[in-house]
């Protein structure tokens, strides 16, 4: 019993020892790692299930120092003793990861999960992003990136034979997101992009032809506010349509046309009878305002009578009223005003030719006087 009770010791001891090794190599493993600047692989090492932290800590336990002791006296194979200063070496290095552990675990949930591509370049761009330092992300990228390309192909194949555009398009969109650094994302996405848009041309058409139809059962009704609608979606549709680039067919432009045309016919007779209503309502106004001149009154006239309707009657009556009372004022005032004249003219007259026959009397009287002082002169007289 005793020599199988010390062959079982024995063997345990083995076992135990050799854990520990494996413990020490794995340290020694992430110390160089963490050495090289690789902190992710160091991360990896240190923290794959069992972590080295957790065993270390085992290893350090009163019980395995005890059993270290026993196993050293009895000369059978004892664990080796891990430097604490090696994993607090591996801690400071991996430290900087901390904020990344969540990311880490899920990029190991989604590898062990064999997930798409795509969803593990997500969470490694999310990495590179915030530790743009370690040498690892660049390696993965480079080999994830033309994997990730391939699988949105091929999604995009699976999506346009069920006819669903939006997840289609959702797959040429995050090739074409300008965050890829392999070169040939490219050349698969360019193909993908033209059969994409000439898809969505063709559905862009096919609303068109609805959209035109129910244009023109809104001309047939005579509803305006209706083929307006109609209209501007119809030209919504057509923008995206040249977005993808395509062109509304000339024969849809062409029934379109024709409801415009009635559309822009209405416009003008609403915009014609606008005008009539307003400058009819401007004569009414003038024509009852007392401040009113008559130019301004014939002007307002002539403005109303070049409108489609016309000046309407009870308007021009009253407008024609208050011309002629205008014009009986000027009248009047023009012949107080000639009368005024003719007077001041009248007065004028009188008083140069009473002027005038003074004028001539004292010409005879110096006349005579001359005379007679030439007389005087010669002894005459």
């Amino acid at each position: 019993g005793r020599v199988q009770e010390d062959h079982e010791l024995r063997d345990l001891a083995e076992r135990v020892a050799e854990a520990s090794t494996a413990v020490r190599r794995r340290i020694e493993r992430a110390v160089g790692y963490a050495r090289s600047g690789l902190r992710l692989e160091a991360f990896a090492e240190a923290d794959s299930e069992p972590s080295v932290f957790e065993m270390a800590a085992q290893f350090d336990t009163d019980e395995l120092k005890h059993w270290r002791s026993m196993c050293t006296k009895g000369r059978m194979p004892a664990p080796e003793v891990l430097s604490p200063e090696a994993i607090l070496e591996i801690e400071e290095a991996i430290a900087l990861l901390a904020p990344l552990r969540s990311r880490l675990a899920q990029m190991r949930r989604l590898v062990l999960a064999d997930a798409p591509a795509w969803d593990r370049l997500q969470v490694l761009r999310e990495l590179i992003d915030r530790d743009p330092d370690t040498p690892a992300w660049e390696s993965d990228r480079r080999a994830l990136e033309p994997v990730a390309a391939d699988q949105l192909g091929e999604r995009f194949e699976a999506s346009m034979r069920a006819g669903d555009l939006e997840d289609a398009s959702a797959c040429v969109e995050r090739m074409e997101d300008g965050r890829w650094h392999w070169g040939g994302v490219a050349k698969v996405v360019a193909p993908l992009r033209a059969r994409l848009d000439a898809e969505f041309a063709s559905r862009a058409t096919a609303r068109l032809r609805g959209l035109t139809e129910r244009v023109e059962a809104e001309w047939s009704a005579e509803n305006e506010e209706g083929a307006l609608a109609q209209l501007e979606q119809w030209r919504s549709c057509e923008q995206q349509l040249m977005g993808y680039g395509g062109e509304a067919p000339q024969e849809l432009v062409d029934r379109i046309a024709q409801v415009e045309s009635w559309l822009g016919e209405r416009e003008r007779q609403a915009r014609a009878m606008r005008e009539h209503r307003d400058r009819a309502a401007e004569l009414e106004r003038v024509a009852v305002d007392e401040a009113t001149t008559l130019a301004q009154l014939r002007a307002a006239m002539r403005a109303a009578e070049e409108t489609s309707e016309g000046v309407p009657d009870d308007v021009r009556a009253v407008a024609e009223r208050r011309m002629e009372t205008l014009e009986r004022r000027i009248r009047t005032r023009r012949m107080a005003m000639i009368g005024a004249v003719v007077l001041l003219l009248a007065v004028g007259s009188v008083g140069a030719f009473i002027y005038i026959r003074r004028a001539d009397e004292l010409n005879r009287i110096e006349s005579a006087a001359s005379a007679a002082q030439k007389l005087v002169d010669a002894g005459e007289l």
